[in-house]
């Protein structure tokens, strides 16, 4: 059989994310045909054994990369893929992350603060861990929250939400995960984010008229209960006023509800930053069964709704 090399390529040169290389080469018969002549030298790929069962083993070298980023991490083997847990002490959640060999892929499960270290820096450390083992791509789907204080109460909103308003992108799309989708979801967002905030709080408007129709449609016996729509309220609004609120009414009632924190000079960004900075970074700051705990929730739900964003990410490597 011959062997053929990347110099005895004629055309259609191509070099696959795995790093073998491709493309046309003359046979012994004088024809063009198709061949895979090698691998780029500069690209590893994922090391790793076969045990009797045909299911996979980590090399010695593997997990020592491994241990050097999560010293003790737990490691266990399925047929399919491998399994790593970093246990974090004194919480419920622990770092996990899997291994996929036939894809050459590693696939987060779940980021977080953990033994004393913030989540970027556990981020970082995975990301370079990929890169040492030869990896391709990192693969994660984004479900991060900011759990809105006091933690009990369990009120929780889209962590990604606020990034994109606040820096044009979400904190994964920071460190280079992103969705086929990014490049058009990117110019949308940022349209959004230099809105004007009265604009800004119109278009939550449409959204919040949308809500309050499928909430008629889902409560429909509760929502003919002339006591229960008066009790009940979304922004502040109680349902029995909100078929007839007009745009300008509504942005009133945000304005006075937010009376220190909107100024209709702001660009979304700036107002978005304002109630993160005060309210969600802090998260003990304001119990979000209050009114304005409550207001700020929806308006985070809302703005989920008007930006354009798929929780389904990859980082090449």
């Amino acid at each position: 059989m011959v062997r053929y090399t990347s110099a005895d390529i004629v055309g259609g040169y191509r070099k696959f994310p795995n790093g073998a290389i491709a493309g046309y080469v003359i046979n012994n018969n004088d024809q063009k045909v198709w061949r895979i002549v090698g691998c780029d030298p500069t690209k590893k790929r994922f090391n790793y054994n076969k045990n009797a069962y045909g299911g996979y083993l980590l090399p010695k070298s593997s997990i020592q990369i491994i241990e050097k980023y999560f010293p003790n991490a737990e490691i266990t083997y399925e047929k399919d893929k491998v399994f790593i847990e970093y246990v974090c002490k004194n919480d419920v959640e622990n770092i996990m992350f899997d291994i996929d060999p036939a894809e050459n892929s590693l696939h987060l499960q779940m980021v977080r603060r953990c033994n004393g270290q913030r989540g970027t820096y556990h981020l970082k450390n995975i990301i370079q861990l990929a890169r040492e083992l030869g990896l391709q791509d990192i693969s994660l789907t984004d479900i991060s929250l900011i759990i809105y204080g006091p933690e009990e109460l369990g009120c929780s909103i889209p962590l990604y939400t606020t990034h994109i308003i606040m820096h044009g992108e979400s904190w994964y799309n920071k460190y280079g995960f992103v969705s086929d989708e990014h490049s058009s979801n990117y110019i949308h967002n940022n349209k959004i984010r230099n809105l004007r905030v009265n604009d800004f709080l119109y278009q939550i408007y449409q959204t919040y008229i949308e809500s309050l129709n499928e909430l008629i449609r889902r409560e429909r016996t509760l929502m003919l209960d002339a006591n229960y729509k008066k009790i009940n309220t979304i922004y502040g609004i109680p349902f029995d006023k909100m078929d007839s609120i007009t745009p300008d009414n509504f942005i009133k009632v945000i304005y006075n509800q937010m009376t220190d924190d909107i100024n209709p000079n702001d660009t979304a960004a700036e107002f978005v930053t304002k109630l993160y900075n005060k309210y969600l970074s802090n998260t003990n700051s304001i119990p979000c069964n209050t009114q304005k705990g409550a207001l700020i929730i929806n308006l985070i739900n809302n703005i989920t709704k008007i930006t354009k964003y798929s929780p389904f990410l990859t980082l090449k490597l």
